[in-house]
């Protein structure tokens, strides 16, 4: 190892440690900070009166459950729910246990260390949990099974668990009073000290069914609709919110919507017709002559975004929980509140409910028709009565597929006094997180191509939210396609959702709602609307470029969008444009191209002269190494160059695959009918019904076309260099290193989208052909040179 080479591996292993320091430094003091706001709240909480909040032993359905069938060798205590047993870990996990009666019960669920057993007489009956509130604090009480029970109070504060006595030294399950009843929620691991929900746990969420809140008794759920160009907003009376958002599809050039089919809802519209009618249910209407009429769903022709209640073989009910702008507080009740609507025209809905102490009023209404505003939403509420601990929620949009994998985005913009801040905030792993201090201007939560964008006109005070959603508890329509076979399962699309605060007043606050595609013409027209009233939402900040490495390609993926557009304008082909821009990045970079084919080139002459220079110093790596540097620097030849062409390369590939993933303009874009139907997916020859691992049901082109070009590349220049087979040790390596690379890329571009394939084959093609112009034109050279 060279002093250079040592140089280098300190100063990098000193520069990851000093990062490593400050940032555990910076999460130290945050974890430092958050206990001590912990400790406070739990003295408040011990301050009030809680001994009669901690319920008795008696209040379970506690019983014993034994090794043995006659029941004379007491195993521990369990939590009795119907055919389901629930306890918290003990010495050993015997695969059978027995009740008094004799049952025979199975262990059907065994979590992690920490978590509790499932044991069932009957594996097809589910254990009934419940969602707890995500907002404001509850009690849940703590019990310690094994042989003598324990119950502990316990304070959920923002789903932060607090202990206002103490904390139970054993695991223990969580219970929540759910409409009377102690329903298990979650379960506390003493030895890790964490709170962990049943609905983040992935043992359990196969075993568990949902409990929702009761409507208001005697309600009954009606649809309501409100239809313009760009959008089909579904109300629900239940929660006074919006249980569906439905894109119209653009069908001709005129048409003022910019979505287009993909492949997932064509096969939908083929294959499961029961979710391709919009609404899902029968829903009303006001017509051109104010009279309300009762309507039926129409079948196809719109994106539905957000996720909706499923029909058919997999059947499944959209709680009202998981509507968009539902207003919610730490009473679960209160999602599902039966509205009342007060008034009903073509562009606007009223809906009031009164509960307890509070009454709330939303008036939902499209912009006037002066200002053009697509795909914008309007909300004013009004609260009188109790205003304190509520909530708004942006809904949980639908799932976008791009190389096989969801792009979901939370992204805030936020003013300070000398800066404008737009964050892209990390996803909840698990539950919710809390930013009591934030006071963003709004929130996206996107799916890579669409968003639902909650901006608060009047002020609201600070505070956001950011719930995680298990994928079975709310699925995608994803989960329906090929369910038999399971390729897409509910549980691998987690969804999201975001809340904002309600100011505690009586005043009206206004809320608006952009829920459309991140298409860059149409942001930058709804900022422009609004920036000529006084105020820029700049609502054009929440296009996103994902990714690991996108801090470094977005620049690329910027200007390559930008050259992709100017040719778009010319020719109005993006297919073709990703072929030009291609040969436009092709001639921009010829000259350090070329400059690497020469060093290639005059590494494969001198590869006989290099042969001898290595057997004739053999043994003297050293004088070897001197005698090879002072070979290439004669031959003018880099034996690093030949990978300079690829690595120029890489920022532009991974931004190509940045500007596809992010570029909603790109999303159904068809370039070949039939076959290359979206360039934001993987280009489809053929299909057929039962999947292959990794390849799936569907069979892609492409990337064959893109390794065969790879081969011939390598064939090509072999015969070029009129080679039959690699003499040194160097052209040995890049020989195996090409046939390996050509199997790679094959494979990794198989799941890529087709706009990424279409570029890389362009660049390859291209690439072959300065490789054999620059080696025709320095043939004739090296001959001379040999005579």
């Amino acid at each position: 190892m060279d002093k250079r080479t040592t140089l280098f591996l300190v100063i990098t292993t000193l520069s990851f440690f000093l990062i490593q320091s400050l940032f555990f430094r910076k999460g130290e003091d945050a974890a430092i900070q958050k206990y001590k706001e912990n400790q406070v709240k739990e003295q408040q909480i011990t301050l009030q009166d809680v001994s009669g909040r901690v319920a008795t032993i008696n209040s379970f359905p506690i019983v014993s459950l034994y090794h043995d069938e006659a029941g004379s060798e007491l195993a521990t205590n369990a939590l009795h729910y119907g055919e389901n047993y629930l306890l918290t870990p003990f010495d050993n996990r015997p695969s059978v246990l027995y009740t008094n009666s004799g049952t025979k019960l199975s262990l059907s669920v065994k979590g992690d260390l920490g978590a509790p057993f499932l044991y069932s007489a009957n594996k097809g009956e589910s254990l009934a949990s419940t969602y707890p509130p995500q907002i404001g604090n509850y009690d849940l009480q703590l019990i310690t099974l094994g042989q003598n029970p324990t119950v502990t109070l316990a304070v959920s504060d923002d789903n932060t668990l607090l202990f206002p006595t103490e904390k139970p030294l054993e695991p223990a399950i969580a219970l929540y009073n759910f409409a009377g009843t102690f329903v298990p929620v979650g379960y506390y691991d003493s030895l890790k000290g964490r709170y962990e929900e049943l609905t983040s746990d992935i043992h359990f969420q196969e075993a568990i069914t949902i409990l929702q809140p009761k409507t208001t008794k005697g309600a009954r759920e009606q649809f309501y609709v409100l239809e313009n160009e760009y959008q089909q907003i579904v109300f629900s009376n239940i929660g006074g919110s919006i249980a569906e958002i439905n894109l119209p599809f653009k069908s001709n050039k005129d048409d003022a919507s910019v979505v287009l089919p993909i492949g997932t809802d064509r096969i939908i519209a083929e294959k499961y017709s029961l979710n391709d009618r919009f609404p899902n249910k029968p829903y009303e209407i006001v017509d051109a002559s104010g009279t309300r009429q009762q309507m039926q769903p129409t079948k196809s022709g719109y994106y539905p975004l957000l996720r909706r209640s499923l029909q058919g073989k997999n059947a499944f009910q959209e709680s009202p929980r998981f509507n968009a702008l539902t207003i919610q507080s730490e009473d679960p009740g209160l999602a599902a509140l039966a509205f009342t609507v007060r008034n009903f025209s073509q562009n606007q809905i009223v809906f009031e409910a009164t509960t307890g102490s509070r009454r709330i009023t939303k008036t939902y209404s499209f912009p006037a028709q002066n200002i053009a505003a697509p795909y914008i939403i309007d909300l004013d509420v009004r609260v009188d009565g109790d205003t304190r601990g509520l909530w708004i929620g942006s809904g949980v949009p639908e799932v976008e597929l791009i190389s096989g994998s969801s792009n979901p985005a939370i992204k805030t913009r936020s003013s300070h006094v000398d800066k404008v801040d737009v964050a892209k905030l990390s996803l909840p792993k698990k539950d919710s997180t809390t930013y009591a201090h934030m006071q963003p201007d709004w929130v996206s939560n996107s799916n890579g191509f669409f968003t639902l964008l909650l901006d608060p006109i009047t002020d609201i005070g600070p505070g956001l939210k950011t719930d995680h959603i298990p994928g079975n508890f709310d699925p995608s329509r994803m989960s329906i396609i090929d369910a038999e076979h399971n390729l897409y399962p509910a549980a691998k699309f987690p969804g999201y959702e975001t809340f904002l605060p309600l100011a505690p007043t009586n005043q009206t606050q206004t809320y608006r709602f952009y829920a459309g595609p991140l298409e860059t013409s149409i942001l930058k027209q709804v900022d422009r609307v609004y920036s000529e009233q006084g105020y820029n939402p700049d609502y054009k900040a929440a296009i996103s470029f994902h990714g690991i490495f996108s801090f470094i390609s977005a620049p690329f993926a910027k200007f390559l969008f930008f050259v992709l557009n100017m040719i778009y304008q010319g020719i109005h082909s993006w297919g073709f444009s990703i072929i030009l821009l291609t040969v436009f990045l092709r001639v921009m970079l010829y000259p350090l191209n070329a400059w690497s084919v020469k060093s290639t080139i005059r590494m494969q002459q001198m590869s006989p002269k290099i042969k001898a220079v290595q057997e004739r110093y053999a043994k003297d790596p050293q004088r070897q190494k001197m005698e090879m540097m002072k070979l290439y620097k004669e031959g003018g030849a880099n034996p690093f160059m030949g990978c300079l062409p690829m690595l120029i390369q890489m920022p532009f590939l991974i931004g190509m695959f940045d500007l596809l993933k992010s570029t909603f303009a790109l999303r159904g874009a068809s370039f070949i009918p039939g076959w290359i139907d979206n360039l934001t997916a993987p280009d489809v020859l053929f299909s057929w019904s039962t999947p292959i691992p990794y390849i799936g049901t569907t069979f892609h082109l492409l990337p064959f076309v893109l390794g065969g070009i790879m081969y011939f590349q390598q064939r090509m220049m072999k015969q070029l260099s009129g080679k039959k087979e690699p003499t040194t040790d160097q052209e040995k390596q890049t020989q195996n290193m090409g046939s390996m690379m050509t199997v790679l890329f094959t494979v990794l571009f198989y799941r890529f989208p087709s706009g990424l394939n279409l570029y890389w084959i362009s660049s390859m093609s291209l690439s072959m052909l300065q490789q054999w112009y620059t080696y025709k034109k320095m043939q004739p050279k090296a001959n001379i040179k040999k005579v």
